[in-house]
């Protein structure tokens, strides 16, 4: 192009930016307005996703949300909500520019914590517990109630408060799994949970009130499978349905074919199971996170997707509720596949 035009084109740019910047300062919508109009949209977008935890507060176009979020799937729901609050028009009388993430995750590694897994008589117990007078009485109490054998590794965590409740509460569901073929228990968070399999109705029924007698504040909930019989349930939210997920699976339990989506059978079988289980539990919301796998000749977003897909699917065949079933993919590393609940509020 020749001089004159670009010279043309210089002074188009800059009637345009003057434009542009008039239209914010002296316009119908002026920097203090803009902000206060994306103030607004913001928190709406917040309590429409319904996250009371978060809050927002606007420099410019620039949002930050603070809060503790109850899981990462409520975090990255909530930044998200803020980002897509306003019209993204850019920096002239657009919407929100930049989301600062300024949230905090539940401290749940700080609190007494242990789950424990007990098949054929044996016992495998891991936790963190605050000090080593709690750690020595439960160990001695589970090699009391498991004497073919209890394999305990409870770690002093100098961050964790002494918690007499958690520890009873530890002990009754110690009392209740010894009774079960098979199952599982967790503490975490004032929640305390039994998942497992019962020989007969009597037992199960009488191993739900056990492990949801607990004592305060720690609350109780339990899922007893009885060899044939419907499965009996006490469970009271969607943070007692995530611990019993915890407390259901370890980490290896669910699998696929190698770079494949296909999920192993017991797996499949693993998961049929937890979706008759989650449509048990009340207003609850699950998120299914999957990550993606690195060194494999597919693409790796594509197969997190199928994969998560496929975890889905089996759960909804044992009879949760797909409307309720989300799907994330997460970058490699951890666990392959990670499960979060979150509350549904007014249903």
């Amino acid at each position: 192009m020749t001089p004159r035009i670009w010279r043309i084109l210089a002074v188009a740019g800059g009637a345009l930016l003057l434009l542009g910047l008039w239209g914010v300062h002296a316009g119908g919508v002026s920097a203090g307005r803009l902000e206060a109009r994306l103030q607004q949209a913001a928190e709406a977008a917040l309590a429409g996703r319904e996250h009371g935890w978060a809050a927002v507060s606007l420099n410019g176009q620039t949002a930050t949300v603070t809060g503790q979020a109850p899981s990462d799937a409520a975090r990255l729901d909530a930044l998200a909500a803020v980002e897509a609050a306003e019209w993204a028009g850019g920096s002239f009388a657009g919407g929100v520019t930049r989301v600062i993430d300024d949230t905090t995750p539940t401290a749940i590694d700080s609190d007494f914590g242990l789950r424990a897994r007990a098949l054929n008589g044996r016992l495998v117990m891991t936790g963190e517990v605050a000090t080593d007078t709690t750690r020595d009485a439960l160990t001695r109490y589970a090699e009391r109630l498991f004497p073919a054998g209890a394999d305990v590794s409870l770690q002093i965590e100098a961050d964790t408060s002494a918690d007499p409740a958690s520890e009873e509460a530890a002990r009754r569901l110690l009392a209740e799994l010894a009774r079960l073929d098979r199952g599982s228990i967790a503490v975490r968070s004032n929640r305390g949970v039994l998942h497992g399999v019962a020989s007969n109705g009597q037992t199960a029924s009488s191993t739900v009130r056990g492990a949801t007698d607990l004592p305060d504040p720690v609350i109780g909930a339990a899922y007893i499978e009885n060899g044939g019989g419907a499965a009996l349930s006490v469970i009271p939210d969607a943070q007692a349905c995530g611990v019993l997920f915890h407390a259901a699976l370890r980490e290896g339990d669910v699998q696929f074919d190698p770079a494949l989506e296909t999920l192993v059978d017991r797996s499949r079988g693993l998961l049929t199971s937890l979706g008759a289980m989650l449509e048990t539990c009340p207003d609850t919301r699950l998120t299914v996170t999957v990550a993606r796998e690195g060194g494999i000749p597919l693409d790796p977003q594509r197969l997190a997707e199928a994969r998560a897909e496929a975890v889905r699917e089996a759960l909804v065949s044992g009879g949760a509720d797909g409307s309720r079933i989300g799907t994330e993919v997460a970058e490699p590393g951890g666990a392959i596949v990670r499960f979060e609940t979150t509350q549904l509020e007014g249903e």
